[in-house]
């Protein structure tokens, strides 16, 4: 009986989705320290970078892609632009 119960947990948390609400808390806790980190953006990386979410919203950008592009476009380091998109995504 305990095999089974441990068994539905573990394919619960398997299953995309399946987060506890905890660690989406902890996630959002965690991009914003790092973005805490590197203050606020200019009113002009802003304008970019709102853009650059805009399109990802409307699907014509890939989560990959828009890092790149923030990246590109603004010289920002990996965390700092991956921190953006999964904040934007949250």
């Amino acid at each position: 009986m305990m095999a089974a119960c441990v068994s539905s947990a573990a394919s619960a948390a398997a299953r995309p989705g399946a987060r506890p609400s905890t660690e989406n808390s902890d996630a959002m806790s965690n991009i914003l320290d790092i973005l805490k980190s590197y203050g606020r953006p200019s009113p002009k990386e802003e304008a970019v970078l709102d853009a650059i979410l805009e399109r990802l919203g409307r699907g014509s950008l890939s989560p990959e892609d828009a890092i790149d592009e923030i990246i590109e476009r603004l010289n920002w380091p990996l965390e700092r632009a991956a921190a953006e998109v999964d904040g934007y995504l949250e």
